[in-house]
């Protein structure tokens, strides 16, 4: 399992759709920056493990069958619709059967380090057996909180049920009650956090995440490379034209997103000549099942979709976390409309764009073709007042990794 001398690490990638893994990929070019004397091995599921082997990477045969996190959301969503509390309890099946493989795969092997983003079936693994935590383990998160953003007291009661456990678990990593480093890594900001109750009788939300390290945003491009938006657009073949790029993320929700911006072209066309939209359906649906107006192109999967979005005029998204903040560190005028019923787009992305005054929320089910013409023509090229956000967070997660790392 690999050469004489170097330092083996695995990283599980975890959660649904892309924003996880791309991430990942920005912590790992920076840990090998500081140590390249490691070898890495990578688990996920079937969309961010096609991600990494389009980029080359040693991808782990148990994989296969690991965490579909995506299937289960794809297979729950109803329109333009994730119940995310019902997704997770649905997914803590799927999540448990992962658990036992993990553990099954990792008591055979010799890892220096083990990371885990959003890794659930590992962090229940480690959890219900310290003893099986062999090496040293990193989880990294993007949230504290699961909020209840629907009036189902189902909602309500799994929400709790995931806060106290959570809870619970972080009083037991603090009192040291784990046999070896379990280090916690925030991608983001201290204010990401609410600064209220986790739930009933339990604690705070942001003191109990106060021993985390936060680390920023991690991106894997510098924002000031695509600070020129005319010479971007000429490096990916476009013109003067005002560019439109419409995404609805990397699962196979969010298709009726891109029909709703295909409705409305015809409508900012008549008001922009100049227009041009294109519509990237993602590696989850085909472009030749996407219908399209004349004047409208469609990619399929787009590995680096953060160099469209640098040369847009505009963007219109799902409201992902990855997404938008590459957005926002771009400083390109975007539109975001959250999943319904999605707490974490709902009660942790819309605040923190809030708090970034970053983008311009609309909601699915309210917006007719018209109304989303007129927020394309008032805000195309529109010059933008973002807060500036840390986007140094992939070098500083690769710092502290790096420090769990046997001496070279």
């Amino acid at each position: 399992m690999g050469g004489i001398g170097l330092k083996k690490v695995l990283f599980v990638s975890g959660s649904i759709g892309l924003g996880h893994v791309t991430r990942d990929m920005a912590i790992v070019r920076e840990l090998r920056k500081l140590r390249p004397d490691i070898e890495l091995h990578w688990m996920a599921g079937e969309q961010a493990t096609m991600m990494l082997r389009n980029a080359g990477e040693n991808v782990l045969p148990e994989s296969d069958g690991f965490s579909d996190e995506v299937g289960i959301a794809d297979s729950m969503a109803t329109g333009y619709k994730l119940n995310l509390a019902q997704y997770t309890a649905k997914a803590s099946k799927d999540w448990q059967a992962s658990k036992v493989k993990f553990l099954e795969f990792v008591k055979h092997k010799n890892y220096d380090l083990v990371v885990g983003d959003e890794a659930w079936a590992v962090w229940f693994a480690y959890f219900e057996n310290p003893s099986a935590k062999k090496q040293p383990f990193v989880m990294v998160y993007d949230f504290e909180k699961c909020v209840t953003v629907t009036k189902s007291p189902r909602d309500r009661m799994i929400n709790w049920m995931l806060n106290r456990g959570w809870d619970n678990g972080l009083k037991m990593a603090r009192k040291g009650q784990f046999p070896m480093e379990w280090e916690s890594v925030f991608i983001g900001e201290p204010e990401d956090i609410p600064d209220e109750k986790l739930g009933l009788f339990l604690g705070n939300a942001r003191e109990a995440a106060k021993d985390w390290k936060f680390v920023g945003y991690a991106l894997r491009f510098d924002p000031k490379d695509y600070s020129d938006v005319r010479a971007q657009k000429r490096k990916l073949g476009y013109g003067d034209e005002k560019l439109v790029i419409c995404s609805k993320g990397g699962t196979g929700i969010g298709q009726d997103l891109l029909d709703l911006c295909c409705r409305s072209y015809p409508l900012i066309k008549a008001k922009i000549p100049d227009v041009r939209m294109v519509i990237v359906a993602g590696p989850s649906i085909k472009p030749e099942d996407v219908t399209v107006p004349e004047g409208v192109d469609v990619l399929g999967f787009v590995p680096n979709l953060y160099e469209y979005f640098a040369a847009c005029d505009l963007a219109i998204v799902q409201a992902g976390g990855t997404t938008t903040v590459e957005l926002t560190a771009l400083k390109r005028p975007f539109i975001y409309f959250p999943l319904e019923e999605h707490w974490e787009q709902l009660g942790v992305v819309v605040p923190r764009l809030r708090r970034h005054r970053a983008g311009i929320e609309m909601r699915y089910y309210q917006t007719t073709p018209e109304k989303l013409a007129d927020a394309v023509v008032r805000n195309i090229g529109k010059k933008i007042d973002y807060a500036d956000i840390p986007v140094d967070g992939a070098r500083k997660a690769a710092e502290i990794m790096a420090r769990y790392l046997p001496e070279k």
